[in-house]
Parts: C-alpha cells; structure tokens; sequence
C-alpha cells in the first residue's frame, strides 16, 4: 500500500486496509479521502446531535 509522505504505524496501516475491503474502496487513498470530504458533514451532524441532547435535558 503505497501511502507516499505518511508515516502509519503497521497496526493503523492494517486497519485502513481492513476498512477499505470491508467498505468496498479500490484503494486506501480513496477510503481517506472520502473520509477527509465527509469530515464537515460529521461534525455538523454531531453538533445537532448535542443540540438536541442538550435541548432533551432542559426540557
């Protein structure tokens, strides 16, 4: 798996490779980089999640 520029433990390594067969990637880089995009629209969705919790507890 060529991963230019990056330093991976062998263990982080292996869990990427594992992610990417089990979520049907064609390469680590792809599965990264979909994660890298989705970053915003996890936090945001965290953020609502929180709101709401928050929200539950006052009411």
């Amino acid at each position: 798996m060529p991963l230019r520029g990056l330093r991976l433990s062998d263990d982080l390594k292996t869990r990427l490779e594992q992610a990417q067969k089990l979520r049907g990637y064609r390469s680590v880089n792809a599965f990264i980089l979909e994660a890298i995009e989705e970053l915003p629209h996890l936090r945001s969705s965290l953020h609502l999640c929180h709101a709401a919790e928050c929200w539950r507890r006052s009411g």
